[in-house]
């Protein structure tokens, strides 16, 4: 029989439930947030790189040169004047851009608004796939996200 004056804690039992709870909870925190911070880096720059191509677009119509946007392989660099890094997770594969030689390619933009044209993709790391593409005709760059890769 157990004593009257029985004080109000917990037993072992139940204090090792409750730890075993906050563990779980706490992991899955953190895979979410863990995963949150890849998508928003990832984000980030596919709005800086997307950005940066429709700027190189808007300087060729406005100022009535060609402007040259660049990828440096090399480097690990883009953009055309300040030049921004890409992320050591990203592989940079072109299709269709022109070669200028060492490592460096890139798309022109043209005075009326066409381009060189080209497709890009960006490999990360996790096997995912984004690809950016830029219409010849007509310069657009255009975003398609998140293909898993093979």
């Amino acid at each position: 029989m157990w004593p009257s004056d029985r004080s109000g804690g917990f037993t072992l039992l139940e204090i090792l439930l409750v730890m075993v709870l906050i563990g779980v909870s706490a992991g899955l925190v953190f895979v979410a947030v863990g995963g949150g911070a890849f998508q928003s880096e990832r984000r980030r720059l596919l709005e800086d790189f997307t950005g940066a191509l429709r700027d190189a677009r808007t300087r060729g119509l406005l100022s009535g040169r060609p402007v040259f946007f660049v990828i440096d392989g090399e480097g690990r660099t883009y953009g055309a004047g300040r030049r921004r890094p890409f992320p050591a997770e990203v592989q940079v594969e072109g299709d269709g851009v022109v070669e200028a030689g060492g490592g460096v390619y890139g798309i022109l933009f043209y005075p009326d608004g066409s381009s060189s044209g080209g497709r890009l993709d960006l490999r990360w790391a996790g096997g995912k796939v984004d690809r950016v593409a830029v219409d010849p005709l007509l310069g657009l760059v255009t975003l398609r996200a998140a293909e898993e890769g093979p």
